[in-house]
């Protein structure tokens, strides 16, 4: 009997935690147990999870770490596997204190991580590397004075990573009587520098890669197809499209950083300019991921079997459409009818993976509802 692939994830309370289930899911060689804080202990009730541990919520990396080392003893854990960035960091500076006979998968070097995680550090990354991306303006003197020369619309970014995330605290500037006014907020509550960014009119490009050693070897690559995104939050309608403009400069970039592991790498195509430009990069698993599992691109099963030294071979995948629930409601607006196709909705949506795991849904609801009460 084939032995099965023992797998820790140490942080699943992660936003992008049921997408990697799912993908984990597919093979039946692989054991999944889990550490979650105890506001997600409906995860107890998923078929997919052999074990649950409860770790307090505010639970430090350190003392999580603890936690690991011991599970990885009495589960005999093969591998673990990382989704959150600061976790992704710590374990990356840390692999020695971890079970010498315990695999992690492939994580990005604790310096490019951090260039990636400040928006700052990126972009000077960007223009060291001649990598092209929107112009940005760095000052650490936020007066009208030092950026009145400034085109708009313009974007003002936070650069820290505990700052960013989801689009969180982006802003859209459109004239100077608003930069005026976030100058301001912004110079009372914080010191340092601040980032402003030309504002790019065009439309959203995501490409997730595996890489090792600075080579990608897998990927998949999107465009967003319904404009419907707010407050610069993920997208919600995907194509999924092959793009050798867009892979060469995402394997440019990717050399540079040295990267090992998963990452998405968002971009824009600038339609009044015929280019496309790099955004940020996102060192962990993304929104989207079930999209490129429907494509053909297992992401967390390939990190796993990477890791393990396996040979993965090349990697293709399909042109389709993929729609979040949100997406999908949006798009049923237009056309109400598509309602009723429910083949398109097993096959692009993440519907049938609610189904598949139902106990789990019915829990979170559950414990949605006694949070309202």
């Amino acid at each position: 009997m084939r032995k099965k692939t023992v797998v820790l994830i140490p942080d699943a309370g992660a936003g992008v935690f049921d997408r990697i289930l799912y993908c984990l899911a597919q093979s039946k060689d692989t054991e999944i147990h889990v550490i979650v804080n105890e506001k997600k202990q409906f995860y107890r009730h998923s078929r997919f999870i052999k074990t649950v541990t409860i770790c307090p919520l505010e639970i430090t990396n350190e003392e999580l770490q603890l936690k690991i080392n011991d599970l990885c003893e009495k589960l005999g854990i093969d591998i673990i596997l990382p989704i959150q960035e600061s976790l992704i960091h710590f374990l990356s500076t840390n692999k020695e204190l971890l079970p010498k006979n315990v695999k992690i998968v492939d994580l990005p070097p604790s310096n490019s991580l951090s260039t990636v995680t400040n928006k700052i550090a990126f972009s000077k990354h960007l223009e060291n590397n001649n990598i092209s991306g929107p112009l940005s303006y760095v000052t650490s003197d936020c007066k009208l004075s030092n950026i009145e020369n400034l085109r708009f619309p313009l974007l003002f970014k936070p650069h820290a990573v505990t700052e960013t995330g989801m689009g969180k605290g982006i802003v859209l500037l459109k004239e100077k009587g608003e930069l005026q006014k976030i100058c301001n907020e912004e110079t009372n509550n914080k010191d340092g520098e601040f980032l402003f960014q030309e504002y790019i009119a065009g439309y959203d490009i995501g490409c997730g890669v595996l890489c090792k050693k600075g080579e990608i070897i897998a990927h998949t690559i999107q465009k967003d197809i319904l404009g419907d995104k707010r407050n610069f939050a993920p997208v919600n309608g995907i194509q999924m499209i092959h793009d050798s403009e867009v892979l060469s400069i995402v394997a440019r970039l990717m050399k540079s950083l040295d990267w090992n592991g998963v990452a998405q790498v968002d971009l824009i195509y600038d339609i009044a300019k015929d280019r496309i430009l790099v955004l940020e990069v996102n060192g962990r698993y993304w929104s989207t991921l079930l999209a490129s599992l429907r494509a053909g691109v297992n992401f967390p099963s390939l990190a796993i079997q990477s890791a393990l030294g396996n040979e993965l071979g090349e990697k293709h995948y399909s042109e389709m459409n993929y729609y979040n629930l949100r997406g999908f409601k949006f798009k049923m607006r237009k056309k109400p009818w598509i309602v009723l196709a429910f083949r398109h909705i097993w096959n692009h949506t993440p519907i049938r993976y609610f189904f598949k795991d139902p106990m789990v849904l019915f829990a979170k609801l559950i414990s949605r509802a006694n949070s309202v009460v």
